[in-house]
């Protein structure tokens, strides 16, 4: 089981579980990796970015497919699908140094992603130029109408982390969608802890205690020194 703690900063998200993130996926041979969350988009999208990065910077062809762009519902662009030949119109280069594929599944091309043998099979052809490959889901208890089921296309994948994020993902559904995704034969291989949003608590009682005018001002600085570089108060 992975575990990490992102750094406050989406951009920033510690170097060093990243780095193991990518180690582990190499010992186990994960040339596709699907990123979803229980619920909230915004708890998948730094770590698949991050993970691109770190295998791009390592002169790994990568590509990260998104499944659940923030324009998801524009219709003018429907982007790449499963059996549509990868072309520059479909892809975006980042300045990471990854590919980027946005796809827009509608209710005609939905079924295109959750047939399990035809997505594996443009993963190998439509995208065998690619060593890794990253896919963004759509979170698992948060259904779109044109989405693709996020388990469904989970299951073509060689490895699965879910991202649950402090104070966000309710235990219960962290539990439940790796119970789901293991029974629908997903190989989870981890669960992510992101915490970037979580409440420090040292921060936020120093920010009110510079408030304080009462307090002598060697005092508060004092205070508010210790407060902000409690390490157990901030974790």
């Amino acid at each position: 089981m992975v575990h990490s703690k992102p750094a406050a900063s989406a951009a920033e998200i510690q170097r060093a579980p990243i780095e193991s993130l990518m180690l582990s996926l190499g010992k186990l041979g994960v040339r596709v990796l699907a990123v979803v969350a229980p619920t909230g988009a915004q708890e998948v999208r730094p770590l698949s970015r991050a993970l691109c990065a770190s295998f791009a910077a390592a002169d790994n062809k990568t590509v990260l497919i998104d499944l659940d762009p923030a324009d998801a519902t524009d219709e003018s662009d429907p982007g790449w699908n499963p059996g549509l030949k990868l072309t520059t119109m479909h892809t975006q280069r980042d300045p990471a140094g990854y590919d980027l594929v946005v796809s827009r599944p509608t209710a005609q091309t939905r079924p295109l992603f959750n047939n399990l043998a035809h997505f594996r099979r443009a993963l190998t052809e439509d995208l065998g130029a690619y060593k890794t490959v990253i896919i963004n889901l759509t979170p698992i208890f948060e259904p779109r109408s044109t989405a693709p089921n996020p388990i469904a296309v989970a299951r073509a994948a060689d490895a699965v982390i879910v991202v649950c994020g402090t104070g966000r993902t309710d235990a219960s559904d962290a539990t439940k969608a790796v119970t789901d995704l293991s029974a629908a034969g997903c190989k989870v291989i981890g669960t992510i802890l992101d915490n970037s949003e979580a409440v420090q608590v040292g921060l936020q009682v120093a920010d009110r205690v510079e408030k304080l005018n009462f307090l002598p001002p060697r005092l508060k600085d004092g205070l508010t020194t210790i407060l902000r570089t409690n390490k157990l108060l901030n974790s």
